[in-house]
């Protein structure tokens, strides 16, 4: 009997080992294809093909131009009326002096990287980095963040931050 009671045992035992290998098996397959899939978002920049190296540059341009000449009407402009709902012309004002203050002006932008943004049903949103060189502040290089909305004729700008970096 005790010959009996030990082989039904050990075909349990093999068959709940057999049942954790293959549930192991499924687990680590689900979460290859998931990393997969993120690295092959991640490689492709997030961006439609529309956001070529030339529409890119436009975006920082549309930035950086009245951001150099001072042109605080302009510059405000430029921003979407999305961006325009949630901060006033006087708001926007004092913090883009105090930006210029501290950061100078923008020599040259480079595009860096972008990544998707929540939208919540909405159009398409991105953050654009580039990197920036900077002169008449206290930096001379650094990083430009702008946050766009992919609109059909243009990219609709709703924010943007310039940030200075001692090398």
């Amino acid at each position: 009997m005790a010959t009996g009671s030990s082989r039904g045992m050990l075909i349990a035992i093999l068959v709940v080992s057999i049942a954790n290998l293959l549930v192991g098996a499924l687990q680590t397959g689900l979460m290859l294809k998931q990393s997969t899939s993120i690295a092959r978002t991640e490689s492709r920049g997030a961006l439609p093909a529309k956001f070529d190296e030339t529409a890119l540059a436009k975006i920082a341009g549309r930035v950086t131009e009245p951001y150099n000449r001072g042109d605080l009407e302009a510059l405000y402009n430029v921003l979407d009326d999305v961006a325009k709902l949630q901060v006033t012309r006087a708001a926007f004002d004092v913090q883009v002096k105090s930006m210029v203050d501290v950061i100078g002006k923008v020599e040259s932008t480079a595009y860096v990287s972008a990544r998707p943004l929540p939208n919540e049903g909405g159009p398409d949103a991105y953050e654009l980095k580039y990197v920036v060189r900077l002169s008449g502040g206290r930096f001379n290089s650094g990083e430009m963040t702008v946050n766009i909305i992919d609109r059909t004729s243009q990219a609709g700008i709703y924010g943007f931050f310039i940030t200075g970096r001692v090398q």
